[in-house]
């Protein structure tokens, strides 16, 4: 923000920092884009040590329905949950426009806006990752602990998700992305105004 609020910063150093904030502000968002989960053998084998833990969810595999033949990791599940596809400009104008007619979704429905620290939206993350991400059911979410490096996935065991639980990430991922949408907004307005 402060090279973008810059009159000395060189443009193309504006170009790479507005690159970077737009990636950033999406990015945090997602709530395994912030946290990494820490677990010994005694919880997970393979166990997951300091400091790449399950790597955002990463090392988790699960399968979304119980006959499901493929898993899937957890994080690219967090992901794809609302464009599973790689949908067209079109397709996500469309969704998006959906959300901004939702009264739900009004700047005023949503008070988690009044917050515009980077490190809040974080623990904002992290919270959602142990009420909801991390979660099923009663306690912990059942998954498949994988080794680092790449994993064959068809075929592989893993538990499926429990009842409710993508309607509820569902729910949570598009919360977050209009919120991420309006903070954007905001931070473009406030780096690339004239007043400076």
């Amino acid at each position: 923000m402060s090279r973008l609020q810059s009159a000395d910063t060189p443009t193309e150093r504006k170009a790479i920092s507005l690159c970077w904030l737009l990636h950033v502000v999406g990015d945090i968002h997602q709530p395994l884009h912030a946290v990494i989960l820490i677990a010994s053998k005694n919880t997970f084998d393979p166990p997951f040590p300091p400091p790449d833990g399950d790597d955002g969810g990463n090392r988790l595999a699960i399968k979304v329905k119980p006959g499901d033949e493929t898993a899937m990791i957890l994080h690219f599940f967090w992901d794809s949950l609302l464009f599973s596809e790689e949908p067209t400009f079109s397709r996500v104008d469309e969704v998006v426009m959906g959300w901004l007619k939702d009264a739900k979704y009004k700047r005023d429905q949503l008070p988690e806006l009044k917050e515009s620290g980077y490190l809040t939206w974080a623990e904002e993350s992290l919270s959602l990752c142990k009420t909801v991400v991390y979660k099923g059911g009663d306690g912990f979410l059942q998954a498949r602990a994988l080794p680092a490096g790449k994993v064959n996935l068809k075929g592989l065991t893993a538990p499926a998700l429990p009842d409710g639980y993508q309607q509820t990430a569902e729910k949570v991922a598009a919360r977050r992305m209009v919120v991420a949408g309006y903070r954007l907004a905001d931070q473009l307005q406030c780096a690339l105004r004239d007043d400076k």
